[in-house]
C-alpha cells in the first residue's frame, strides 16, 4: 500500500511538472508570436506607399491575429459634422464587415463610452448599445485614439460579436497602444504626401496656365 501511495504521489508531481512545462512552452510560444507580429507591425507601418488604404488594412488584419477577433476598423472623426466615419474595414477572411463611409453620430460611438486601460478603451460587453446595433450586434470591443500632432485625428478598434470570456491581456493591450501609434505615423506621412501631391499638381496647373515666365523668391531675395 505504502508503495502504490509513493507511486501516486510521484506520479502526481509529474504531472505537475510537465503541465507546468507545457504552460511554460506556450507563453513562450505566444511571446514569440507577439515579439513577431510587433515586428511585423513596424515593418507594415513603416513602408513608404502611395496605397494607405492597403497599408492600413494590412495593419488591421495583422491586430485581428493577435487578439483573435472577428472585425477591425479605423474610423475618423468629422468635427464639422459630429460623427465618426468608418475609413477603413476588414475582417478576418479580408471581407469589409461595415462598408467604409458609413457615418455614426459621435456621441453613440464606442469611443467615448468604454473603460480606459493604459490609453486603450476597453468594453467587454456592449450589450443593445447604439453602436452594436449600428455596427451589426458587436459584443466586445477594444480601441484606441489615433492622435496626429495633438488632434484626436481618429480611432482603430477591434471587435467581436462574441462576450469575451477572458479579460483582454497586458500584451494584447500593449499591441493595440503600439498599433495606434504606428498607424497614426503612417497616416500622417500620408496625408502628408497628399497634400504635398495636390500642392504640386495645382502649381503645376497654375504655371502651365500663365504664358509668362514664372519663378519663386524666397524671403533671403534667392531664386529657387
Amino acid at each position: 500500500v505504502q508503495t502504490l501511495k509513493l507511486a501516486a504521489s510521484n506520479l502526481l508531481t509529474a504531472l505537475r511538472a510537465a503541465q507546468r512545462f507545457a504552460a511554460l512552452a506556450a507563453a513562450e510560444k505566444e511571446q514569440r508570436t507577439y515579439a513577431g507580429r510587433l515586428r511585423a507591425l513596424h515593418a507594415i507601418a513603416s513602408t513608404t506607399t502611395s496605397n494607405r488604404k492597403d497599408q492600413i488594412d494590412a495593419a488591421l488584419r495583422l491586430g485581428l491575429e493577435q487578439l483573435d477577433l472577428d472585425w477591425a476598423f479605423l474610423g475618423v472623426i468629422d468635427y464639422a459634422a459630429q460623427e465618426f466615419v468608418i475609413e477603413n474595414s476588414t475582417s478576418r477572411d479580408g471581407t469589409s464587415v461595415v462598408d467604409a463611409g458609413v457615418r455614426t453620430p459621435l456621441g453613440s460611438t464606442v469611443v467615448g463610452r468604454v473603460r480606459p486601460a493604459k490609453g486603450v478603451q476597453i468594453v467587454q460587453e456592449a450589450g443593445e448599445s447604439v453602436e452594436s446595433v449600428v455596427y451589426g450586434a458587436w459584443a466586445s470591443y477594444i480601441v484606441a485614439p489615433l492622435f496626429i500632432g495633438s488632434v484626436n485625428y481618429g480611432t482603430i478598434g477591434f471587435a467581436s460579436r462574441e462576450i469575451r470570456p477572458h479579460p483582454f491581456s497586458e500584451a494584447n493591450i500593449e499591441f493595440v497602444a503600439v498599433a495606434s501609434e504606428l498607424i497614426a505615423s503612417a497616416v500622417e506621412r500620408g496625408l502628408q504626401r497628399e497634400q504635398l501631391q495636390a500642392s504640386e499638381t495645382r502649381y503645376r496647373t497654375l504655371t502651365e496656365a500663365i504664358p509668362e515666365m514664372v519663378w519663386v523668391i524666397n524671403a533671403a531675395d534667392q531664386f529657387e
